[in-house]
């Protein structure tokens, strides 16, 4: 159909000589499908396929160290550059493996740190409304342990009101790293009230629905 021999096909197949690339358009009209197609191209990651790679990536930082880990998470940064949450879940790793494998005086944790911050700033810039807030959160977090207070504070504040994820959960603990000691204990007690309430209301509920 498009001049090609069987043996030709063969040599293809095992990596003993590729195709000259003027045939792909024809190849790929004849199976009736796209360039991309025929070469197994895909710009953009499913979330299924982002699982599947963390889960492949947390093999690596495990079985052969950091470094391999860090090297692994780079090459897919460049190879799928605007997935969010392929950045996501790379910074999320970046910040998990540096915490566990990096002693924090060593010069490489800030820099490794820095590097899950760029990534998470990307994916606020992006205004994705699936991942933003865990990336506020993940914000807070890198730059409390940065002891950068005020930049851990304005991402709390940015955290939206109707996000499932509180910023009330850190919040305490950064008043106390900022030594504001009072205001921390004020926050910590109205947060227990606050679980308290909604554990009795809870409860309540359960109870009713129950016809105790």
């Amino acid at each position: 159909m498009v001049g090609v021999s069987a043996g030709a096909v063969c040599k293809w197949e095992t990596g003993n000589s590729f195709p000259d690339i003027e045939l792909l358009a024809p190849l790929a009209r004849a199976l009736n499908i796209s360039l991309d197609e025929l070469l197994s191209f895909n710009s953009k990651l499913l979330e299924d396929d982002v699982i599947n790679i963390k889960k492949k990536l947390t093999e690596v930082y495990i079985q052969e160290g950091y470094d391999a880990g860090y090297e692994k998470c780079k090459g897919l940064l460049n190879e799928y550059p605007n997935s969010v949450y392929l950045k996501l879940t790379i910074a999320e790793l970046i910040q998990m493996y540096s915490m566990m494998y990096a002693d924090k005086s060593e010069k490489l944790f800030k820099p490794k740190m820095e590097c899950a911050l760029k990534l998470l700033d990307q994916i606020v810039t992006s205004k994705d409304s699936k991942y933003m807030s865990k990336a506020l959160f993940s914000i807070a977090s890198i730059q409390m342990m940065l002891e950068n207070y005020d930049e851990s504070e304005k991402a709390l504040k940015e955290l939206s009101t109707s996000s499932s994820i509180d910023p009330m959960t850190i919040y305490p603990m950064l008043l106390q790293r900022q030594g504001k000691n009072d205001e921390a204990k004020v926050q910590g007690e109205n947060m227990l009230l606050s679980h308290i309430i909604q554990s009795t209301s809870m409860l309540a509920t359960n109870l009713m629905l129950s016809g105790i």
